[in-house]
């Protein structure tokens, strides 16, 4: 388990900047069209911390490639304040089935481990059922991502 800035650093080094090039959030709705307008032309270092803490519940509204692109900046904001109302909701999403396709192992791997962090620095800790319970089921949706069908 590591620090804030080592999980930052492996944040850049694992998940590529890019640009989304298709639709960002397809469902018609001011919600999406704010996800649109705000991420449009952007890569997930570029994405304010004050937009990813005031969309905390949007991650289920993005395209999947614009979740494979933008992730990684509710993550690095989880990290920063895992407390905070955004890391709760980032571990309820990453344990409620997202679609992982497209993901590498090491991207998973840190997923998980970004998730652990988390849990064991918010307010109840590794030891809280709730914690227990959310750090299972996302260690079983991420555990085998990336490996190859044999």
């Amino acid at each position: 388990m590591g620090d804030v800035a080592n999980i930052e650093k492996q944040l850049l080094a694992v998940f590529p900047q890019r640009v989304v090039d298709g639709p960002i959030a397809p469902h018609d709705c001011d919600e999406c069209r704010s996800l649109r307008d705000n991420l449009a032309g952007i890569t997930w270092v570029d994405v304010p911390s004050e937009f990813v803490n005031s969309n905390d519940d949007v991650l289920p509204l993005l395209s999947h490639d614009a979740y494979l692109a933008f992730l990684p900046a509710w993550l690095r904001q989880g990290v920063r304040d895992p407390g905070g109302n955004l890391a709760n909701m980032l571990l309820v999403n990453l344990g409620h089935h997202p679609n992982t396709t497209g993901f590498t192992r090491r991207q998973a791997a840190l997923v998980i481990e970004v998730a652990a962090f988390i849990a064991q620095s918010n307010v109840f800790g590794l030891t809280d059922p709730v914690n227990v319970e959310s750090m299972a089921e996302i260690a079983r949706v991420w555990k085998g991502v990336g490996k190859s069908a044999a």
